[in-house]
């Protein structure tokens, strides 16, 4: 009797492995699809519903799913699969961005992970001893441990700037406002480059035009319709280039509304009254109003000159005339020269212009051209190159990076500045995010102790003491002072 009654406890959970399977994959599947999508701020009923059934799944209770619930599965899974092929697709530009992320987040991942096999340990046990046939028996505990020793060795080919030693942590990366404070203020305005001064921006980012009549002037598209009211004041020429009108055409622009009807970044709710009347008056400003800005708060100034199109009157001259307003306005120390053209004729003219690259290259190569910041995507961050080129006084800044983990990790990475939306945000962070420092006090010995342990607990497969190998991975991979 007693062994009829273990084959009938037994045998549904084997009836149900089927559908075990496919519930395991829909639901992980799901979980992807969930991560990928971040605004979503809930789960669905059909994931709650497959956490349910999993947890009586692992306890080998048969589900009994109504016709409803199982085409509930088939669509979450198809949906799933669906529409995290589209994301990837829309965002394959962003793969990098994960693989950053990974940066920082996989340690912690990684003992998330561990921890949550060894939580599977004991359900995975339970239907390992209530099955009655050797070879699943042996698929399953096979299974088992090569994912668990999969993950024992994770760390040693997992690299994140952000484990540190004591002590060893370098200063924030210095905060330059992208276009101002765009986030506060409509961009490329006064009122953006006095935000970004008054909530703590070291440096000050824009980009240069030239008007037709020789005017330099601060617009980032090469026209005039998303940041300012041309279709309204000149409807004609709403696909006419900016460099095309005349600094007098310029000012009858209104550079401000716009913010307030689009709100870019979902600030606007937040703005007080007298805000509104400020940005309401913004016009576009010409670069002389800008460096006096910079000059006047003593802030760095980093921007992108435009060469005007073919035919414009400053076509050839536009560099020469872009200097001639930097000399008249402020200290050439404070520039940051981004500009490429003549580069060689620029540094010979004024050496005191910091030389700024837009490109890595040879090390060599960048102190011939006088080199002294490189201004690069945050993509192209490499703790080894950084160190690299600050070991001949080279610094870096990256952009565009306005999320706190993004610059945690430019922060740990030694990065020198970044170009960012989000100064107010970004200044009140003390320490990176996901910063790991190692004690001083050696801890490997008290690991190597609990390997007997753990090897135990693998043989028995429930494995009591998992982290503990996570934690000797972590400390072989990256090794104290003290452990010689």
């Amino acid at each position: 009797q007693w062994r009829r009654y273990q084959r009938a406890r037994a045998q549904p959970g084997e009836v149900e492995c089927g559908s075990f399977g496919l519930l395991i994959l829909t639901f992980f599947l799901s979980f992807v699809f969930l991560y990928f999508w971040s605004e979503t701020d809930c789960f669905s009923v059909v994931d709650v519903t497959q956490v349910l059934a999993v947890c009586l799944l692992s306890e080998g209770q048969r589900l009994y799913l109504h016709w409803s619930h199982k085409i509930g599965i088939v669509v979450t899974l198809a949906f799933s699969v669906t529409a995290t092929a589209i994301l990837s697709d829309l965002w394959s530009k962003e793969w990098k961005t994960l693989l950053l992320s990974l940066q920082v987040t996989a340690p912690f991942l990684h003992v998330a992970a561990v921890a949550l096999m060894t939580l599977l340990s004991w359900p995975i046990a339970l239907h390992f001893f209530r099955m009655n046939k050797r070879v699943r028996q042996v698929a399953i505990l096979g299974l088992y441990l090569s994912v668990l020793f999969s993950l024992y060795l994770v760390p040693l080919g997992m690299y994140s700037p952000c484990i540190k030693e004591a002590g060893t942590l370098g200063p924030p990366p210095s905060l330059i406002g992208h276009r101002g404070a765009p986030m506060l203020a409509p961009e490329n305005t006064l009122l953006s480059f006095e935000k970004a001064v008054e909530v703590g921006g070291e440096g000050l980012e824009t980009d240069v035009r030239i008007s037709y009549d020789g005017v330099p002037f601060l617009m980032h598209d090469s026209t005039l319709r998303r940041t300012t009211d041309v279709d309204k004041v000149f409807p004609n020429r709403t696909q006419q280039d900016a460099s095309l009108f005349t600094w007098a055409e310029l000012q009858q622009l209104n550079a401000g509304n716009w913010f307030l009807s689009r709100d870019p970044f979902g600030t606007g709710s937040s703005l007080s009254e007298t805000e509104r009347s400020s940005i309401q008056n913004q016009s576009i400003p010409s670069l002389a109003q800008f460096l006096e800005v910079a000059a006047g708060s003593g802030r760095l100034v980093l921007f992108d000159l435009r060469r005007p199109p073919s035919g414009h009157p400053y076509n050839v001259s536009f560099i020469n005339t872009t200097l001639q307003v930097v000399w008249d306005n402020i200290n050439s120390s404070q520039v940051l020269w981004l500009p490429s053209e003549d580069r060689e004729t620029v540094q010979a003219v004024d050496p005191e212009l910091q030389q700024t690259a837009e490109e890595r290259g040879p090390v060599q190569n960048l102190t011939d051209r006088h080199i002294r910041r490189l201004n690069l995507p945050y993509s192209s961050m490499s703790e080894q190159q950084i160190r690299s080129y600050w070991s001949v006084n080279i610094s870096t800044n990256l952009f565009v990076i306005s999320q706190p983990w993004l610059y945690s990790l430019a922060w740990c990475a030694g990065v020198h500045s970044i170009t960012t939306n989000s100064i107010h945000l970004l200044s009140h962070l003390r320490q990176p995010l996901f910063l790991m420092v190692r004690p001083p006090i050696c801890l490997s010995a008290g690991l190597f102790v609990w390997q007997p342990v753990d090897l135990a607990g693998l043989l028995y497969v429930c494995p009591p003491s998992s982290l503990s190998i996570s934690l000797f991975m972590y400390q072989a991979n990256y090794p104290s002072n003290c452990l010689s």
